[in-house]
């Protein structure tokens, strides 16, 4: 359960005023709660509360865990600047993922887009390219879809492998590395709440676009899926859990994820 002050979410609207869409359903009225001051008086704080609907349990479960396997030899790493970090984003484009745009430049982009790679091809996300990765470009692995009756339009978010799959007509049209809650309590400028990523089947439901500013932060190209909660960019997306509970993608990503996804169209969540 998240608590929410004067109907702001977790990563919600803030002050924006660029929603593409209705805003969602009405969430319940209000409640008061005190809190204590310095001279010991008491205060009120009008706050909301959001309670995610009830997850489904998808008919078909993945079963691939992530072994703790890391590389121990560097080839490139982020920071990089050569003309090997150029067959690195190639090669990466050339398996449906996007590292950005192929400039020799082993930064956030191509970092993210490796973590997506090796977590798909049964490696440790750590975001850089040593003879595992390399041996996995030679034979990579496809994607596995993790709700198969799902529509062949959707999105698959697993929280714990990091990974974000968008399908359009059944095949994979965007493979990215997310950030979710950290699970860490909270309060921040009245915001409460436990930074917790809901687990369920959801849909769209609203889009703002560009930049949205609120209490607990900035977000890019939002898109909704349930009140507080969004899929949006970030100039942070590390490989730990780090947002208030929403879904952080990266920001090159962010820059096309809207426009393809509709509003209805589901969105999965799962652990």
């Amino acid at each position: 359960m998240l608590v929410l002050a004067s109907l702001v979410g977790a990563c919600g609207p803030g002050d924006s005023t660029k929603a593409s869409s209705p805003a969602p359903a009405a969430a319940p009225a209000p409640t008061t709660v005190p809190s204590s001051t310095i001279d010991g008086s008491t205060s009120t704080t009008t706050t909301r509360t959001f309670i995610a609907p009830s997850t489904s349990s998808p008919s078909t479960v993945p079963t691939t865990t992530l072994p703790a396997v890391k590389e121990t030899t560097f080839l490139v790493q982020p920071g990089d600047e050569n003309l090997f970090v150029v067959q690195i984003q190639a090669r990466l484009k050339a398996d449906g993922y996007d590292p950005g745009p192929i400039d020799g430049q082993y930064g956030p982009a191509v970092q993210a887009a490796v973590r997506a790679f090796q977590r798909v091809n049964d490696l440790a996300g750590d975001g850089v390219v040593g003879p595992l990765t390399m041996a996995a470009f030679d034979h990579p692995k496809k994607v596995e879809p993790m709700r198969p009756e799902g529509p062949p339009d959707r999105v698959e978010v697993s929280i714990s492998r990091k990974l974000l799959v968008l399908y359009k007509g059944g095949a994979p049209a965007i493979i990215t590395h997310v950030s979710s809650g950290s699970q860490i309590p909270f309060c921040e400028n009245g915001v409460c709440g436990d930074a917790v990523t809901p687990i369920g089947d959801f849909t769209a439901i609203m889009k703002i676009d560009g930049w949205e500013n609120g209490p607990l932060g900035a977000m890019y190209n939002s898109v909704y899926f349930w009140p507080a909660y969004a899929i949006h960019g970030s100039p942070n997306v590390p490989d730990v859990g780090a947002s208030h509970g929403c879904v952080r993608i990266p920001m090159h990503i962010a820059e096309y994820f809207p426009s393809m996804i509709k509003y209805g169209e589901p969105i999965y969540i799962m652990a």
